[in-house]
């Protein structure tokens, strides 16, 4: 079991990782490992003026990859899906991106059949309320309200 701590602007981010698991592909077995950040349990927001917690929201068997700009409203996790061999052939890799709002924990997009999303880059546009994830081969805009949105 590990956990990692990162300052951003407006929160602290305490991410958790349950530790290593066996992963069984055929009659192979490994430990999953990533050279990213791992996130496999509760991923938590505190308040750096008051030590509260803002928010807990739970993310499985997903890659921090690095870490977003300091001002970032986002906070972008993956996990890459490789569909394995099939008859001799390999299917096309894919990955899960999921992007939580940084002031309430809700997901805001989520997307299991993205491609290609490395490298990546985010823009943030504040007067516009409006952050751009680029990858190599797809767009996420999502704009953002000036009040976050209630969690249900």
């Amino acid at each position: 079991k590990s956990f990692k701590v990162y300052r951003l602007a407006s929160c602290y981010v305490f991410l958790t990782n349950r530790g290593q698991q066996e992963v069984v592909m055929g009659q192979n077995r490994f430990l999953r490992e990533s050279a990213y950040q791992l996130v496999d349990g509760p991923v938590y927001a505190i308040d750096p003026q008051t030590g509260k917690q803002l928010w807990k929201t739970q993310i499985d068997d997903q890659a921090l990859e690095s870490l977003p700009p300091y001002n970032s409203p986002v906070l972008m996790f993956n996990k890459h899906r490789a569909p394995g061999q099939f008859n001799g052939a390999f299917g096309q890799n894919d990955y899960l991106v999921r992007i939580v709002d940084l002031r309430t924990g809700d997901l805001l997009y989520e997307n299991n059949r993205v491609e290609g999303v490395s490298p990546w880059r985010m823009q943030i546009q504040p007067t516009r309320q409006l952050v751009t994830i680029r990858f190599s081969e797809n767009v996420i805009e999502i704009e953002l309200t000036k009040e976050p949105l209630k969690s249900s």
